[in-house]
């Protein structure tokens, strides 16, 4: 298996891609400004786009701890690639600084994690914890970042330094060592069940966040790494790194503290039965 990461080389917005896919894809038959207005909600709005020497990608801003304030983001966003600034829509605010998981592995995008400190806290921005959460098979999650975009059925892309937000099930995990990814599947709305802003990631959206909402709020549980298909295309298979393998290292870092795993969980909801529908169209 391959792994194209999520992640936008400098420069490349006017070439033809090859390498690097778009940013988040959306369904063909769904207007993206919807997509770009989700992004403004929390927790989207809680993505920032992570700028540095060379390349760029997303992050996810988790507030203040052990005297900074911190972006969450890929490893293959921070290693050899000097963070300069994050953006927020037209706010913009330097980085004082930077850490790569010191079991990062580029060639499997292993223990792919990134924090960055910021000058200052972001302006109306909402920080968000991350969870100790340890299953989210079947759960509904949205996530965004910032990059090119385009639509599932086709390969034309552009960028236009807008977030945008979108939302999937996870479908299953893979991973070992320590190091764990939750899966979404992007599903072609005329050959299964679609969500009714259901997308997927790609580069551009490197390091930017997924979210699960515990039933009392929306819950950090996994950042955007790599994907199937270099264009993000229908049936491209996201990977997120699963962060409840990470949250001691996070603490450790950062001073925050993760929120603890919830003591139930309800799935027969309308989303766990989409779901099973998706499975036997599958």
């Amino acid at each position: 298996m391959t792994f194209p990461s999520r992640f936008l080389t400098l420069g490349l917005a006017s070439l033809s891609l090859s390498v690097f896919a778009s940013a988040i894809t959306t369904r063909h038959d769904v207007a993206d400004s919807q997509y770009v207005a989700n992004a403004g909600l929390f927790p989207n709005a809680s993505i920032g786009e992570v700028n540095g020497s060379f390349a760029s990608g997303s992050g996810t801003y988790l507030g203040f701890g052990n005297g900074s304030h911190w972006m969450l983001t890929a490893g293959h966003v921070t290693s050899g690639n000097t963070i300069q600034n994050v953006r927020f829509g037209g706010q913009v605010i330097n980085a004082t600084g930077q850490i790569t998981h010191p079991n990062f592995n580029f060639n499997t995008l292993a223990f792919d994690l990134g924090l960055v400190r910021i000058a200052s806290a972001p302006t109306g921005i909402t920080p968000i914890r991350f969870t100790t959460l340890s299953n989210l098979i079947g759960e509904r999650v949205v996530f965004g970042g910032y990059g090119l975009h385009g639509i599932g059925s086709n390969t034309n892309r552009s960028y236009d330094g807008l977030n945008r937000g979108a939302e999937n099930i996870i479908d299953f995990s893979q991973g070992s060592g320590g190091s764990k990814f939750w899966f979404t599947t992007f599903t072609n709305p005329t050959q299964g069940n679609a969500l009714p802003l259901e997308g997927t990631t790609a580069s551009g959206d490197s390091g930017g966040g997924m979210f699960w909402h515990d039933g009392a709020d929306w819950r950090l549980t996994g950042v955007t790494s790599w994907g199937t298909d270099n264009f993000s295309r229908y049936g491209d298979q996201a990977a997120f790194v699963a962060l409840h393998n990470h949250t001691d290292w996070l603490t450790d870092r950062t001073g925050i503290t993760a929120v603890p795993e919830p003591t139930s969980m309800l799935l027969l909801g309308g989303v766990a039965a989409l779901v099973l529908r998706r499975r036997r169209s599958n």
